[in-house]
């Protein structure tokens, strides 16, 4: 059994957090999509366990921005991340 591929999506905005939880999966493979309102909380979870894949909003509700919460995994971590 393949395992899903594991992507955070750090979002602010509820209607797209849920949106891109829910794209279909035909066409690019099974994933599963976790969502987190703050960048803050992305930080402590990725000390825990490491996704595949983290997709920041630029601009967070929170003390810590998008790019900045990329920019300390950049340092710390090996994650992959994209910035929209």
């Amino acid at each position: 059994m393949d395992q899903k591929i594991e992507i955070w999506l750090v979002e602010d905005d509820l209607a797209t957090r849920k949106m891109v939880s829910h794209f279909p999966t035909k066409k690019i493979g099974d994933y599963h999509v976790r969502s987190f309102e703050y960048a803050e909380d992305v930080l402590t979870q990725a000390e825990l366990e490491i996704p595949d894949l983290i997709i920041f909003d630029n601009i967070l509700k929170g003390e810590i921005t998008g790019i900045e919460a990329a920019e300390t995994l950049k340092g710390s971590q090996q994650i992959p991340t994209l910035l929209y």
